[in-house]
């Protein structure tokens, strides 16, 4: 079974300066790993897209010249 607590904090400020900096960190470190991961899997994707053009444009090609 899980369990969940609830905290409240009451930061002075230079503690809410401190939070909204990490907190800002990251999110855009996160939003930057987001955007790297899905150029990458668009690339293998389009990349393997590619090649099964190929593949299939060169299977073509061999049964005109044989057949």
């Amino acid at each position: 079974m899980l369990k969940a607590y609830k905290y409240r904090i009451y930061p002075n400020k230079e503690q809410k300066y401190r939070l909204q900096k990490h907190m800002a960190a990251a999110v855009s470190f996160i939003t930057r790993l987001w955007h790297t991961a899905g150029k990458v899997m668009g690339m293998k994707r389009n990349s393997s897209a590619k090649q099964i053009v190929i593949i299939t444009a060169a299977g073509n090609e061999r049964k005109g010249t044989d057949g």
